[in-house]
């Protein structure tokens, strides 16, 4: 995705992309500790090009074109025209343009004069004044918060858009989710064969190890070996409760006369376990008392194998972690790419459902379904990352805050007024029922204003007959799914008045 900046005549050109289907990558530079949720980041790679016009505050976007490879953007954004716009509201306010679109020309205003990061062919430094670490670091960050706070949750796909957003969708998971199995089946093959490997190594280890129990071992081959017969002791005790349950089991079934399996393998079984068990925990003893001498005890000549030994077995200890870490890497990277994907698959559902979507699903707390990172670890990243809805949710979900007592008692207030007049058979009457939420300069104005009641009976009172055939009964579902929308509309803006009176977004 290729994003343009531009101020009166000039221009600034930044690429956007992804790294291991969840790392943004800004200006060609990947930044992966930015612990922030990726679902909203698939726009990356649906988007050809997104413009902002700073001086006329028109923001427009455009798709990245199906009949063109979708495994590398072009190298420079189309030249058609684009697929959608946006332009931020006159003096006399429009109610469809979102609250933070004048934030966002603002912010992109701020980082077109401050910052001169572009596509990495077109830096501007000058070569005898080439960019500090810091300063180049400042304007990623800077870049990533305007990308996840502020465009690209504004950014919407229409029902046209689903050919490039189903192609994408599917390259996706051909390529980058693909790719992250296989780096995770390698790392875990590599884990198994280097686990394999050193318990044939420990195998002949320890009965040398145990042996000489005044020979100077090094501290760290003690740790491990105690750590990994602590582990033998817990499989061998997971194997002997199994089989102790598994035994019971065979035997109520064999004075009930049914087909039991063979009990003897199954005592066999139990046996060989707890000899297992007998012999880590005499072996761990030992080891532990070695960990407890003195330097000056280890007087006792030991076999020759013993280096080799050792160091084979820290070896493989070292290779195995190294592995395990990979493989850890690599399934957390998995968990992120999946989360782009699942937000993916929402905007297609969407799409085919005729509706315009954002690819978020926003709650009326805050939280999203594509939502991975752990909120202890997400909510504790710094501030400014973090977008409107997720600072509402950490609003609301402190029970006792002003703005979750001021958000339940507007919602309540509403709600007492309304469902009487519903039961009663009054309806709402307002042409402001099919728009959005007031736009910045109209919404300082009374929420009240646009809900009046008036006394109109409608099909939806007590009093109305049932309806004698099916088009009355048409008409009267239509009615009762009006009304539902209606109070989910009071309930979402209840929650906007309260988000703008506690977090003051002006």
């Amino acid at each position: 995705m290729h994003l343009m900046v531009g101020l009166q005549s000039s221009w600034k050109c930044v690429e956007i992309s992804l790294q291991d289907g969840s790392v943004p990558v800004i200006g060609g530079v990947p930044l992966p500790d930015c612990n922030i949720e990726p679902a909203v980041w698939f726009k990356a790679l649906v988007l050809d090009s997104v413009c902002i016009d700073c001086s006329d505050h028109v923001i427009s976007w455009a798709v990245v074109s199906p009949s063109s490879s979708l495994s590398h953007h072009q190298s420079t954004p189309t030249t058609s025209s684009p697929d959608h716009t946006l332009m931020a509201p006159h003096e006399d306010g429009e109610p469809s343009c979102p609250d933070n679109l004048h934030d966002l020309f603002e912010v992109a205003e701020t980082l077109f004069r401050a910052s001169p990061l572009c596509s990495p062919s077109h830096h501007h430094y000058p070569s005898s004044h080439p960019p500090s670490p810091h300063r180049e670091d400042w304007e990623h960050q800077m870049w990533l918060r305007f990308l996840h706070t502020l465009l690209l949750p504004l950014l919407t796909l229409q029902r046209e858009d689903l050919p490039s957003l189903q192609l994408s969708l599917d390259n996706y998971c051909n390529h980058t989710i693909s790719s992250l199995d296989s780096n995770i089946a390698q790392s875990t093959a590599l884990s198994q064969q280097l686990k394999e490997e050193l318990d044939t190594v420990r195998s002949s280890l320890l009965p040398i190890v145990v042996s000489s129990p005044i020979h100077p071992h090094p501290p760290l081959l003690l740790s491990l070996l105690n750590a990994d017969l602590k582990q033998m002791e817990d499989d061998a005790r997971s194997k002997i409760a199994y089989y102790s349950r598994t035994l019971a089991l065979q035997s109520r079934l064999t004075a009930s006369g049914s087909p039991v399996m063979n009990l003897d393998r199954l005592q066999a079984d139990k046996r060989l376990a707890e000899s297992h068990l007998t012999t880590s925990m005499e072996m761990k003893s030992v080891v532990l008392s070695l960990t407890s001498q003195s330097v000056e005890d280890h007087l006792q000549p030991v076999s020759d194998d013993l280096p080799e030994l050792t160091s084979r077995y820290l070896g493989l200890q070292e290779r195995l972690g190294e592995a395990r870490d990979s493989a850890n890497h690599w399934s957390r990277k998995k968990v992120l790419a999946l989360s782009v994907r699942e937000a993916m698959e929402q905007a297609v559902a969407s799409l085919q459902a005729g509706h315009v979507t954002a690819g978020m699903d926003i709650s009326m707390h805050g939280g999203r379904s594509t939502d991975v990172l752990p909120e202890a670890s997400h909510y504790q990243a710094k501030e400014e990352f973090t977008t409107l809805s997720e600072r509402v949710k950490q609003l609301l979900d402190m029970a006792h805050s002003p703005a979750a007592r001021l958000h339940n008692s507007l919602v309540q207030t509403v709600q007492m007024k309304w469902f009487p007049a519903m039961c009663n058979g009054f309806v709402v009457i307002s042409s402001d029922m099919t728009r959005t939420l007031p736009s910045p300069r109209t919404r300082t104005q009374s929420w009240r204003r646009h809900f009046s009641f008036k006394k109109t009976r409608t099909m939806t009172s007590p009093s109305s007959p049932p309806p004698s055939n099916m088009a009355e009964a048409g008409k009267l579902l239509h009615i009762r799914f009006q009304e539902v929308h209606t109070l989910q509309y009071i309930q979402e803006y209840a929650l906007g008045c309260t988000t703008r009176v506690c977090i003051g977004v002006h």
